[in-house]
């Protein structure tokens, strides 16, 4: 629960309920550096892959490429291919409706 108190004391807020969780980017919950929170919801927890070398759920990195790709109705669909993490997050978010 560390990573809990040092997003909430940084960014001045208190988290209730369980709908909204503070994630580690890299996945290593040892890694309790500001930079490595993140607030996601509970069911994009769910949905993270705990193995992404990209460290964002639904975003796999390939070579020097990332790939949006994630399930829907339990098929599994790509979105795309980024050479930036950044459009490859836009992209996810855009789907999302983040």
């Amino acid at each position: 629960m560390i990573h809990k108190l040092v997003y909430e004391n940084f960014n001045d807020i208190e988290l209730k309920g369980r709908h909204i969780v503070i994630d580690h980017i890299d996945n290593d919950k040892k890694n309790n550096k500001l930079e490595n929170l993140q607030l996601i919801t509970q069911r994009q927890n769910s949905y993270k892959d705990k193995t992404s070398k990209s460290g964002h759920f639904n975003i796999y990195k390939n070579n020097s490429s990332y790939i949006v790709r994630m399930r829907i109705d339990g098929i599994k669909k790509t979105f795309g291919t980024f050479k930036k993490i950044e459009d490859a997050i836009l992209k996810r978010n855009q789907i999302l409706f983040i």
